[in-house]
């Protein structure tokens, strides 16, 4: 406990935000009561992993709609009927993200307007997954304003694919030209963002380009 405090204060003292993203397996909209409970105590288990850190809040875990059990609208609605079996304490403490593979933006947006929970928008997901008449524009400001109340800036995740033919994998570093065309949209907005950077390399990426 001294140790996981000792990590929140160089957080505090250094203004730093943090985030968990919990493992995959951890599925709110499942239809399965034992799987959720057991999606609940893992989930629990990194919010008291923050309280620990003496972190608010404002440290989030970001995690994916989860299933589409072969009806993603059905699976969309369970999901806010499971939500209320989620503990107060934990709900403050969730953020939802667009996947690459099921749920797109606009479909967490809808969960996120309903339930009045941050979106974190992944900009390589939204490449990977969208709706035919989904665009990034009509998003933008709907993100946006999702983190409005939060006292936080809007979060977006951003990575390039390993190649042509492996869209879905991480390269090691970021195309620029991967994230300049969303610059250029949110500009308009004067808002500051912060931006994840989700990269084999990692730190690197930052200086180095792909």
């Amino acid at each position: 406990m001294a140790e996981l405090k000792e990590l929140g204060d160089f957080v505090k003292d250094n203004d730093m935000r943090v985030t968990f993203h919990p493992d995959h397996f951890a599925i709110i909209n499942t239809p399965d009561k034992e799987v959720l409970k057991k999606s609940l105590l893992d989930l629990v288990h990194h919010a008291k992993l923050f309280n620990a850190m003496g972190l608010d809040y404002k440290s989030k875990l970001v995690i994916h709609v989860g299933g589409g059990y072969k009806d993603k609208t059905a699976s969309l609605e369970r999901f806010i009927e499971n939500w209320a079996k989620v503990p107060k304490g934990l709900q403050y403490r969730i953020a939802l993200e667009n996947d690459d593979k099921i749920y797109t933006a606009t479909e967490v947006l809808y969960l996120c307007q309903k339930l009045q929970l941050p979106m974190v928008l992944d900009i390589h997901h939204y490449r990977c997954n969208h709706g035919e008449n989904e665009s990034l524009e009509e998003i933008l400001p709907e993100f946006l304003d999702t983190w409005r109340k939060t006292g936080l800036n809007p979060k977006i995740h951003v990575s390039s694919p390993r190649s042509k033919n492996d869209m879905l994998s991480h390269h090691d570093y970021v195309n620029p030209g991967d994230l300049y065309p969303f610059l250029k949209l949110v500009k308009e907005y004067n808002v500051d963002l912060d931006v994840m950077v989700e990269a084999k390399q990692k730190d690197k990426a930052m200086f180095k380009p792909s």
